[in-house]
């Protein structure tokens, strides 16, 4: 078959507004994946990226009439639902007939709702490779599929989730499928390199209240060390690519397993030729491993600190502690690696005391870089699950994220006692407090950290959003 795989997205400004300025669309590395899936199998694939070409939907439309497709299917997470809905009606109209499937976290928690309303004729539920084969497969032969696991359809409302697959046995994401050139690192990284996505690991062990991941993988498996340095060398051998994050949740899970990675990276002799940034949990790592790491290529940790109010840190993330996010940042700072801090504000039973904890906690941890979210009941949560019911303007797909707010003013959630203008502002006072000031410019400049011109670049953007008024 000849199969198209979309990566669908609004134009950046519609999410992001001016911030847009400082921010750069990532490789989409579960459409690659599947790419390599269907590709091992036989099937002949091209992938368009929508969000990073910025193409409106009628020229997506047109390319996929010409290419004269057997299948088509996209990913779907919340904030994509209209342009979902939008590229189904527009595919009817230009009469492409072609079945159309969706997959990813969105696809998966609202199969049935997304079945019933004509978005799509198939739905993919949770880790797609093994199932979309297998669907192409049967769909190529006209072969039934009522047996057919973790895959929905009008009248076979699949219960289960497709089944996990082997993540070694998988071939190695299909990157040469995409235009690698429009997918470069982030400002922050003083370069214009390519940045490109490795996965060690799916699922995690950890329950946190916000967070998605196991609505999509709720076992966790781990790849071989040897498995994920081969697919770096690959990477950095086939694409002249060397530029790298690793996507996990959390990288590494266990100390034990960083220290293995970290020596295969080293055995191949790629320190020096690559470098790669990861997230990792405060209480997971010690000072050793990060040196180590370093060694390896690690050259910038992000760290869920989350909030700087130790009562609300225990609701959202049971066993991380203030104490702990203190510890780490410090040994990232010996280690003389790069740190962003991830924030959180306006969680439930927050107020203006705990966020203004949160601010200074900020300061007082001093990563490189910080990054201020408003709080979003992402579908697939425990944030979700306990507020569904009290979300405002549920079904308004493009507020899922943390800089919208609903044409009056109001978001899709705030804590009792604080407006949509409030958090705005506090947002922003976040924001202010941490970058505008001189000697934080200063250190950044002077330690390599960021370029003159793209903290220029991300001025503008922070200015352009401190200056716009809260609707």
């Amino acid at each position: 078959m000849k199969i198209g795989l979309i990566n669908p997205g609004n134009p950046a400004r519609k999410i992001l507004g001016g911030y847009n300025r400082a921010m750069e669309p990532f490789a989409p590395l579960g459409l690659a994946y599947l790419a390599a899936a269907l590709g091992q199998a036989g099937h002949e694939v091209v992938v368009h990226d929508q969000f990073a070409e910025k193409i409106p939907t009628a020229v997506l439309v047109d390319r996929l009439h010409d290419e004269r497709l057997d299948l088509i299917g996209a990913s779907c997470l919340t904030p994509d639902a209209p342009d979902i809905a939008e590229l189904r009606g527009a595919l009817r109209a230009r009469g492409v007939g072609a079945p159309f499937v969706l997959g990813n976290l969105h696809a998966t928690l609202f199969h049935d709702k997304l079945l019933a309303d004509g978005s799509c004729d198939y739905v993919v539920r949770g880790e797609g490779e093994q199932a979309l084969v297998e669907l192409a497969g049967r769909l190529e032969q006209r072969a039934p599929l009522a047996d057919l696991a973790g895959v929905s359809y009008a009248g076979h409302p699949a219960a289960e989730l497709a089944a996990p697959p082997d993540l070694d046995a998988l071939p190695f994401p299909a990157w040469e499928k995409l235009a690698l050139g429009r997918y470069i690192a982030p400002p922050l990284f003083r370069t214009d390199d390519i940045l490109l996505a490795v996965q060690t690991t799916r699922g995690c062990p950890f329950d946190c209240y916000f967070c998605c991941q196991n609505a999509m993988t709720p076992r966790v498996r781990i790849r071989k060390p040897r498995n994920v340095g081969e697919e770096i060398e690959r990477n950095w051998r086939d694409f002249g690519v060397d530029f790298f994050w690793f996507s996990d949740a959390i990288f590494p899970l266990r100390k034990e397993y960083g220290h293995a990675v970290a020596d295969e990276l080293i055995r191949r002799g790629l320190p020096g030729k690559v470098r790669w940034y990861t997230e990792c949990r405060v209480d997971s790592l010690d000072e050793e491993l990060l040196v180590h790491l370093k060694q390896a290529g690690l050259m910038m940790t992000l760290f869920g600190f989350e909030v700087g109010d130790q009562a609300v840190l225990s609701r959202i993330k049971p066993g991380a502690t203030l104490e702990k996010a203190r510890a780490a940042m410090q040994m990232a700072k010996r280690a003389g690696l790069a740190s962003l801090g991830l924030f959180i504000i306006g969680l439930p039973g927050e107020t203006e005391q705990t966020i203004s904890r949160t601010i200074d906690f900020a300061l007082e941890l001093d990563p490189d870089f910080a990054k201020f979210n408003r709080a979003i009941p992402y579908p697939g949560t425990p944030f979700y699950d306990e507020y569904k019911d009290r979300i405002h303007h549920a079904d308004s797909y493009q507020l899922y994220n943390p800089w919208n707010a609903a044409p009056d003013g109001e978001p899709l959630f705030a804590p009792e006692g604080l407006s949509y203008r409030r958090l705005v502002a506090l947002q922003k006072k976040a924001m202010r407090r941490f970058y505008l000031r001189p000697a934080k410019a200063l250190r950044l400049i002077f330690s390599g950290r960021i370029s003159l011109r793209h903290m220029l670049r991300g001025a503008v953007a922070l200015i352009e959003g401190l200056l716009a008024k809260a609707r």
